[in-house]
């Protein structure tokens, strides 16, 4: 089992002990008010790659607001010469 598939399980079932996943020692359910550290990891993890994505997907859209408003002045210079003649 990988590190990503052990957070994952963390992550789906907080209550799970972590020790015992990983070593088969001590009590398989923890105390159900306290997230161990590697599920906090993940969660900080998934955020992170939200951010990225949104970032991303900002950056996206403001090349493509900019692209439209060269479009747009290329088209008003144009009328402008159309109405100049």
């Amino acid at each position: 089992m990988n590190s990503d598939s052990i957070e994952q399980i963390l992550y789906a079932f907080p209550e799970l002990d972590a020790d015992w996943l990983l070593t088969g020692r001590g009590e398989m359910i923890r105390s159900t008010n306290i997230q161990s550290d590697s599920v906090l990891l993940f969660e900080l993890k998934r955020l992170n790659i939200n951010i990225k994505e949104i970032k991303k997907e900002r950056d996206e859209w403001y090349f493509k607001a900019r692209k439209y408003e060269e479009e747009l002045q290329k088209y008003k210079s144009s009328v402008k010469a159309d109405e100049a003649v």
